[in-house]
């Protein structure tokens, strides 16, 4: 009865043993996830390139110009023409370029 005894509370243990074993090869590679300055940087860089990637599917920047008519008939009077504009691509573009963000996010 002893023999039986003994057989299970070591087995009890060593199951024990085990299972600490993984909890704490977990929490070192957890630590060193967050300790390594390398892995961090390059988490960063990986981020900003997700951000850059994103940022190439946007709208150009709008324009703004003036311009000062010198032909007008009475001298005391200022003619001037202000023009904004804004270019945009055709909608399917910007779905391709999205398409395309997300398969370079996906290999970084």
């Amino acid at each position: 009865m002893k023999r039986h005894t003994f057989i299970a509370a070591l087995l009890l243990v060593l199951a024990g043993g085990a299972r600490a074993q993984e909890n704490s090869l977990e929490a070192v590679l957890l630590q060193i996830e967050t300790n390594n300055p390398e892995l961090q940087a390059n988490d960063r860089a990986t981020q900003a390139q997700k951000l850059a990637n994103r940022a190439e599917n946007n709208l150009p920047d709008p324009t703004l110009s003036y311009s000062y008519l010198w032909d007008s008939r009475d001298k005391s009077e200022t003619v001037g023409e202000l023009s904004i504009s804004q270019g945009f691509d055709f909608p399917t573009l910007y779905v391709t370029r999205n398409r395309l963000n997300r398969l370079r996010g996906q290999a970084l």
